[in-house]
């Protein structure tokens, strides 16, 4: 049977060889559409080659009965590569016409998050001015177009002045302060990134091989919420830290010492620098405190009153003296090498000392806990100590764990009555 003659006498357009390709010579195929949608629409759906857009001609025709000849056309040659889908040019077609449509995408998309901010900017400002900002790059500086006209002057003398090497919104604003970088500086801030990770209200320089934070410090503001510069192997103090701060994270460093660490903060934490053997410099308030796995010997330094303070894991700590005086809700002292609880908080919500165990170390262990809290309102954890004894237990505690110690439970009982222990719980 000549297909290609009967598709001529059905009126297909002229290339039918190429649309039997494309149907793989399955003229039934054609056939059958063309009985179901009518030979205009098979026409259109194969001559402008929208089976490469189209899984089947269904969700084509869907398209065309919504949309129309003349919009599939334009969608499929013009704008495709601006929009997900034809729903969504359509809804900016009808709302601002071709011409905005098309000034949008020829030249704005790469500025503006959707064309409706591109055209409450174009009845304001005018094309002339949204140039200008597109070609000063003052995107890159403001987020609104009003302060780059308020500051247009000031933006001329920075581009003037740094010769366009390197336009970010932390530069410009220290400019503004009279604060001004070299070349040698502007390439280091290049080449680590740097200004990649500088927030509204955070820093986030984590893993980027910093040595010394005064290298970077003229770009910190005064203050600022979160500043995070842990995984700095070559970093072995905080001198140039930003002055205040709420949470401070310089763990898993190579510090010997916190010099340079802001006096006060909510969240500090220095955990994981295993050359660290004090706490001196460090913070004089904070809420939490986090300094587990380092290499502390002593507390000293530390600050005076907490919420929760964590030096677990430190394996030369012998005992706490230097440590908070106050810890309100959590104080974790578990798996050091603590001899005696000297040092610790008075009065805590949890209390955790557990593995402290001498069968782990050449060291004395922790034989008692004298020198521990006075009251335990939660948990006190103080298993797996080998403890030969119980003496100098809180007199008030929720919950008392002391399992894997040299005791059983019925000593524990009868040391708690004799002593007058008010204890609601005891787990072994």
């Amino acid at each position: 049977m000549d297909y290609k003659k009967i598709l001529k006498i059905l009126d297909i357009d002229s290339d039918i060889s190429n649309y039997l390709d494309k149907r793989r010579n399955k003229f039934y195929i054609i056939k059958k559409e063309f009985d179901e949608y009518g030979k205009e629409v098979v026409n259109f759906f194969l001559k402008e080659d929208y089976i490469e857009y189209y899984r089947d001609i269904d969700k084509f025709y869907n398209d065309y009965k919504k949309y129309g000849r003349d919009i599939i056309s334009l969608f499929y040659s013009n704008f495709i590569k601006y929009y997900i889908n034809i729903d969504k040019f359509y809804n900016d077609y009808k709302k601002y016409g071709k011409d905005i449509v098309s000034l949008f995408c020829n030249n704005f998309i790469k500025y503006y998050e959707n064309i409706d901010k591109f055209y409450n900017d174009y009845k304001k400002y005018g094309i002339k001015i949204i140039s200008d900002f597109i070609e000063d790059e003052g995107f890159k500086i403001f987020d609104i177009i009003d302060n780059y006209i308020k500051e247009k002057e000031i933006l001329r003398k920075y581009n003037e002045f740094y010769k366009n090497k390197y336009k970010h919104k932390i530069l410009y604003e220290k400019f503004k302060e009279g604060i001004v970088f070299t070349d040698e500086e502007l390439e280091y801030f290049k080449s680590k990134r740097i200004l990649d990770k500088f927030n509204d209200d955070e820093i986030e320089l984590f893993y980027f091989n910093i040595d010394d934070l005064r290298k970077i410090n003229k770009l910190f503001p005064s203050r600022i919420k979160k500043f995070i510069c842990k995984g700095n192997k070559y970093l072995k103090d905080l001198k140039g830290s930003p002055n205040e701060t709420e949470e401070y994270d310089c763990s898993n460093c190579k510090l010997i010492s916190l010099e340079g660490s802001p006096k006060k903060v909510k969240i500090f934490n220095c955990s994981f620098n295993y050359y660290l053997k004090d706490l001196k410099y460090g913070p004089e308030e904070a809420e939490k405190y986090y300094c587990y796995e380092c290499g502390l010997i002593s507390l000293e330094g530390s600050p005076k009153k907490v919420k929760i303070f964590n030096c677990n894991g430190n394996k030369n700590l012998t005992d706490l003296k230097g440590g908070p005086e106050e810890v309100e809700e959590e104080y974790n002292c578990s798996n050091c090498r603590l001899t005696n609880l000297e040092g610790a908080s008075r009065k805590v919500k949890v209390f955790n000392c557990s593995f402290n165990n001498s069968i782990f170390s050449k060291k004395v262990g922790l034989k008692n806990l004298i020198g521990g809290p006075e009251e335990v309102e939660g948990e006190y954890d103080c298993s797996f100590c080998n403890l030969e004894s119980l003496e100098g237990l809180a007199k008030k505690i929720g919950v008392l764990r002391c399992g894997g110690n040299k005791f059983d439970k019925e000593y524990v009982k009868k040391f708690i009555k004799e002593n007058n222990i008010e204890v609601k719980e005891i787990i072994m």
